[in-house]
């Protein structure tokens, strides 16, 4: 009977260990979580495109718009806003047209292009190229290069800092483009290290560039997370890829 007593006095103490493990893991998630407003700018030409992201613990929201010079910056062109339900695996556009409020709800955009072009040949790598110092941030400098068929079609450096207090949900990578979580060059990235906030992108194609503007920790309200009222939801979360 000692014995056994021993026997299950250990296995008590194997699964509060195994406990208090997993609560201090779910507490280092919850923490790495970014939470605030991250604004990115492109210069262009003959405008600004300013695109701004943010977020509170599942819920988040990508704003973009273009702003040309003249008068107080004119506001010449405005994206729909999209809304992220990451507990869901949604994103969430806002759009407003002929009339409508509409909050079209899908799959992340890019999970949804993933499938598409499952059956090409598509090759993925991650290089670290070291340490450097970006507006005043210190960055590891990635450089991704995807090929289909055989072909590079694209290429794209990344400056990524921790600094940053927290981890975002959604990498602002470039002009109107972000990456979700299940994106698979987004899984090759932070497979590779790159996890924090991006300060910068260059597309060696484009040559365009978008640097982080301002970094805000201010908790962002559940309203402007939450789909508005006046919007009438259309949910198309569920519709799935026609095969080819």
């Amino acid at each position: 009977m000692k014995i056994h007593l021993v026997a299950l006095f250990q296995r008590l103490d194997q699964i509060k260990t195994g406990l208090t493990l997993a609560f201090a893991s779910s507490i280092l998630s919850v923490s790495a979580q970014f939470t605030g407003k991250l604004v990115y700018e492109k210069d262009n030409k003959d405008s600004k495109l300013i695109m701004t992201y943010f977020q509170n613990g599942t819920k988040g929201r990508v704003e973009a718009y273009t702003l040309s010079p003249g008068k107080e910056n004119t506001i010449t062109n405005r994206q729909d806003t999209i809304l992220f339900d990451f507990a869901a695996g949604h994103e969430i556009h806002l759009s407003n047209h002929a009339g409508r409020s509409l909050a079209i709800v899908t799959k992340y955009t890019l999970v949804i292009m993933d499938e598409v072009l499952s059956k090409q040949t598509q090759v993925t790598t991650v290089q670290v190229l070291g340490q450097e110092t970006i507006n005043k941030y210190a960055c590891t400098h990635y450089l991704l290069n995807h090929t289909m068929g055989g072909r590079s079609s694209n290429q794209k450096d990344i400056w990524i800092t921790r600094d940053i207090k927290g981890i975002p949900a959604v990498y602002v990578m470039g002009a109107y483009l972000y990456f979700t979580p299940g994106y698979a060059q987004f899984t090759k990235l932070t497979e590779a290290g790159g996890n924090g906030v991006v300060v910068r992108t260059h597309d060696r194609t484009s040559g365009a560039t978008m640097d982080l503007l301002s970094a805000d920790f201010s908790t962002p309200s559940s309203s402007l997370l939450a789909i508005p009222g006046k919007y009438t939801i259309v949910d198309n979360s569920n519709r799935s890829v026609p095969s080819r």
